[in-house]
């Protein structure tokens, strides 16, 4: 996988070396230093950045191999290192001039368990005689998932690692929806002292330009339930996209005036208070499996009580901010649309474009993603059309 360059963001005073670590010929040239060998190749996979509180990368170099890497405020990196060394041993390299640590696959400073699913030491699956193990999604000191092979590479099992007491929960809530009658996969096991669980596959296919009724009508059944818990979706509160639009406006000094615009716009304008349903709070279309005319929803990680116009707004805002670069059918939305049936228009649209400053214009900032970027002013100006 590779990468292309980030567009310019204003100077962040914590992350000095943020840019110089964007530069894969400048990392290609230090990590060969680092691991006492050439590396012909260097492509970022994931970057998490939250401006002035923290900077994670994951790299894919020669051969393969994945290096993931946690940025320091200077200073602040040497004692760090000295820790996660100890811990992990050769595993762990230490750039001075970058005030950065980067750990070398398996090593991760909080998902300790990461080695143990990569050496195939990993506690047998009950019902599920899994021989081998390939990572599917990794985000370096957050989660990782790894699909559970057999000896004829059919899949058995999905197994997720966490960093927190995120596992748990999620173990009890695929329980406690399945005994609501939700199609989601079952839970085969559950290790708390490695924070990890295993589910079972979903029957069918991600989602393509097909299947999008089938995707709300399973959202539909989801909102249909009571919430599972006390926990609340509170990512698109005002707040939060008050948040949203000050680190824009920050490292996005061009479209400052747009920003605001859309934050002053969306804060005067909240949509009355609805019920509080059972929210999948991540749906979009890596999160649902598709077989005929029937969908199942996964990574329920982040299930969550909140009005069911935040879902439905946050996919339809995935399919404006996909049609705007030009990888998505807008027809997507209204399929979506039919399939989950009756919905509050308003609300609706409000939380689209709620999402697309919250959960698509900030996250091409915080993932660093280059095509995001590049359309800041089109997305804005999509959430700001929204709202009429």
């Amino acid at each position: 996988m590779s990468s292309v360059a980030v567009p310019s963001l204003a100077p962040d005073p914590v992350f000095a070396q943020r840019d110089a670590l964007l530069d894969e010929d400048e990392l290609r040239a230090r990590l060969s230093f680092l691991l006492g060998e050439s590396v012909d190749a260097c492509a970022r996979v994931r970057a998490t950045y939250h401006p002035g509180r923290s900077l994670r990368l994951l790299l894919r170099v020669s051969n393969d191999r994945l290096v993931s890497a946690r940025a320091y405020a200077p200073g602040a990196s040497r004692s760090r290192f000295e820790r996660a060394r100890a811990a992990a041993g050769e595993n762990v390299l230490y750039d001075d001039d970058l005030a950065t640590v980067f750990f070398l696959f398996p090593a991760d400073r909080k998902l300790t368990a990461l080695a143990r699913l990569d050496t195939g030491s990993w506690p047998r699956i009950p019902g599920a005689e899994a021989l081998s193990y390939r990572l599917v999604a990794y985000a370096p000191e957050r989660a990782a998932t790894a699909v559970a092979e057999d000896a004829r590479g059919c899949q058995v099992a999905y197994v997720k690692l966490h960093a927190d007491g995120t596992a748990g929960r999620t173990v009890m809530v695929h329980r406690a929806l399945r005994a609501h009658g939700l199609q989601t996969p079952a839970v085969l096991a559950a290790w708390p002292a490695l924070r990890a669980f295993a589910v079972e596959p979903a029957e069918g296919e991600h989602l393509d330009d097909t299947g999008w009724d089938a995707f709300g009508r399973a959202l539909a059944c989801l909102h249909s339930m009571a919430p599972v818990d006390r926990r609340r979706l509170t990512r698109l509160d005002v707040d939060s996209l008050r948040d949203a639009a000050a680190t824009i406006a920050a490292l996005r000094p061009d479209v400052s005036s747009a920003v605001r615009e859309l934050e002053d716009a969306l804060c005067s304008s909240v949509p009355r208070r609805a019920p509080v349903v059972c929210v999948h709070g991540d749906a979009h279309p890596k999160n649902v499996v598709v077989d005929g005319e029937h969908a199942t929803l996964v990574d329920l990680d982040d299930v969550a009580g909140g009005p069911a116009a935040a879902d439905v707004g946050g996919v339809l805002a995935g399919i404006r901010f996909d049609a705007l670069l030009g990888r998505r059918d807008p027809s997507c939305a209204d399929a979506f649309l039919y399939g989950y049936g009756s919905h509050d228009l308003e609300a609706v649209r409000w939380y689209t474009a709620a999402a697309l400053l919250r959960e698509r214009a900030l996250r091409s900032i915080t993932r660093l993603r280059a095509e995001g970027l590049e359309r800041l002013h089109d997305v804005l100006a999509a959430a700001r059309e929204e709202l009429g």
